[in-house]
C-alpha cells in the first residue's frame, strides 16, 4: 500500500466551512496535466504562427510577381504587335512590285541571281554602309570582316540578306556557302545570310584560298527582305602565298 501511495498525489481541498474533500491523483496524470497540455499549447502557437508567416510570405511574393508576369506580358504583346506591323508593311510592298511588275535593275544581266518581280536598285542613295573593313589569312581560309552599318535617316532598323562573293585565280566562292538550291543555277536572293540592325552588324565571310591566288576581289550585294538590290560594294585584297 505504501508504494501505490507513493505513485500518488493526495490533496484536501477546503470551500469555506464545508467538509473537506480528500483527492488522489497519479503522479503520472499530473505530470502530463502540469506539463504535458502546455507544452502542446506552446508547439501549437508556434506552428500556427509558422503558417501564418508561411502563407503570409507567399501572398507577399504573389504580389511582387503579379506586376513582372503582367510587365511581360505587355512586352510581348508589344512584340508581336510590331511583328504584325511589319509584316503587313512587307506584304504591301510585295503586292505593290507584283502590280507594277519587274523593273530593269541591271541584276537581269547577273545570271548569277533570279530577278523578283519589281525589283527596285537602291543603291544610288543607300541607307547602308560598309566600315571598319579587315581580313585574316589562316589555315588556307581568307576572311574578310566588316560592319554593315546603318546610315538611315532615324536609324530606323534595317533587315535583309547579304551575300559575298569572291573571286580570285579565276574562281568563285560565295558567302554564305549554301545559296545554291539542288539542281539551280541561279541564287534567290533570301539564300543571304539574314540581318536586322538599327545601328550595325558584324560580318565574318570566310572562303577557301584557291592554290596559286595572289590577290581577290570581294563583291557584297545586300539585299532587303523584298528583293530589292539595297547596296552593292566591291574590295580589293591581296593574298600572302
Amino acid at each position: 500500500m505504501e508504494e501505490i501511495k507513493k505513485d500518488k498525489l493526495s490533496f484536501i481541498l477546503y470551500k469555506n466551512r464545508n467538509v473537506p474533500r480528500f483527492y488522489e491523483v497519479e503522479k503520472g496524470s499530473f505530470r502530463l496535466f502540469l506539463y504535458g497540455l502546455p507544452t502542446l499549447t506552446i508547439i501549437s502557437i508556434l506552428i500556427t504562427a509558422s503558417l501564418l508567416v508561411y502563407f503570409k510570405q507567399i501572398r507577399e511574393m504573389a504580389k511582387r510577381k503579379e506586376p513582372a508576369i503582367i510587365l511581360e506580358l505587355k512586352n510581348k504583346s508589344l512584340a508581336l504587335q510590331e511583328k504584325v506591323e511589319d509584316v503587313q508593311k512587307t506584304n504591301a510592298i510585295l503586292e505593290k512590285k507584283l502590280i507594277t511588275g519587274a523593273s530593269d535593275t541591271g541584276l537581269k544581266t547577273m545570271s548569277l541571281f533570279k530577278v523578283p518581280p519589281g525589283q527596285i536598285d537602291l543603291t544610288k542613295s543607300p541607307d547602308l554602309a560598309v566600315e571598319s573593313v579587315s581580313s585574316r589569312q589562316e589555315n588556307g581560309y581568307y576572311t574578310l570582316k566588316f560592319n554593315l552599318s546603318n546610315n538611315s535617316k532615324g536609324q530606323e532598323k534595317i533587315a535583309g540578306h547579304i551575300f559575298v562573293m569572291m573571286k580570285a585565280a579565276n574562281t568563285y566562292d560565295f558567302y554564305p556557302n549554301d545559296v545554291f538550291d539542288e539542281n539551280e543555277m541561279q541564287m534567290d536572293f533570301n539564300k543571304g545570310e539574314y540581318f536586322a540592325t538599327s545601328r550595325f552588324r558584324p560580318v565574318d565571310a570566310k572562303f577557301k584560298i584557291p592554290p596559286k591566288a595572289t590577290s581577290a576581289l570581294f563583291k557584297i550585294l545586300v539585299f532587303s527582305r523584298t528583293g530589292d538590290l539595297m547596296l552593292k560594294q566591291i574590295i580589293s585584297k591581296k593574298i600572302e602565298l
